[in-house]
């Protein structure tokens, strides 16, 4: 997938995965994941918590005190595979 929600499918049918990958540039990668099926929600909507740390060369570790949450636009409905804005937390497709 591209930046920005780009190149994300979203399906419960194995097929239309493998009919997705085949019309799809001969080039591309691809990432395949399951689907959490019972995401933890906030106040109904999915979320995401970004946060960063530094491993030095010595295995310290030091983490920014600073973090984002993102969650996505609407509440979600795991029956609804159509709405990207329900899935997707990205900040470019909100």
């Amino acid at each position: 997938a591209g930046g920005k929600g780009e190149g994300i499918s979203i399906s419960r049918d194995v097929g239309e995965l493998v009919s997705i990958v085949d019309a799809s540039e001969k080039e591309s990668a691809w990432v395949v994941s399951r689907y959490i099926e019972r995401p933890m929600l906030l106040s109904g909507r999915k979320f995401d918590l970004r946060c960063w740390v530094l491993l030095d060369c010595d295995y310290g570790v030091y983490m920014f005190e600073e973090g984002v949450l993102r969650t996505s636009s609407f509440q979600y409905d795991d029956k609804d595979l159509t709405n990207r804005l329900q899935h997707l937390t990205n900040h470019c497709v909100q």
